[in-house]
């Protein structure tokens, strides 16, 4: 937005702003053509802002619905879309086949959905509850067998 001689040699004035051929020939033209020019600007710029502050809170709704999410939707939901762990690759190490682990996938998306359309603030929604207890990525279920994570609890205590 600078000063640039046009074809005839004048000065063009502000980008945009009236010339002095089309009867606004003063300096006080060219001022109000500009505050009329940045208060659409401040508005538009406000707008914009409003709306990044919207999609800031839906994140923010999504990720905590996310987080209260029980085992092992929230484990599948994390595998796929968190970590980026290919289909097959998540269920095999989830053992489930890959209808089941589909079925259980698609119930997950479900589930945040409905928690999400829920009316429940998204701190309550994080806070810990009785039975949200996730097993941990190691964990089989198989009586005798501890994960990974198990074991790094077991040696720090000694």
């Amino acid at each position: 937005m600078g000063w640039k001689p046009n074809d005839l040699g004048k000065p063009a004035g502000l980008s945009g702003a009236p010339s002095g051929e089309g009867g606004h020939k003063d300096l006080s033209s060219a001022l109000t053509w500009y505050w009329k020019r940045a208060a659409e600007w401040d508005a538009e710029l406000r707008a914009l802002m409003w709306a990044l502050v919207e999609e800031r809170e839906r994140i923010s709704r999504i990720w905590a619905c996310f987080l209260a999410m029980d085992y092992p939707y929230y484990e599948i939901l994390s595998r796929l879309y968190v970590r980026g762990e290919l289909y097959e690759d998540a269920a095999k190490e989830m053992r489930m086949s890959t209808t089941t682990f589909e079925r259980a996938r698609r119930r997950a998306v479900d589930r945040l959905i409905a928690i999400y359309q829920g009316r429940e603030p998204a701190a309550e929604m994080m806070r810990p509850r009785a039975g949200r207890a996730k097993k941990s990525r190691g964990d089989s279920g198989i009586p005798g067998q501890i994960s990974l994570g198990q074991l790094g609890e077991a040696h720090d205590e000694t």
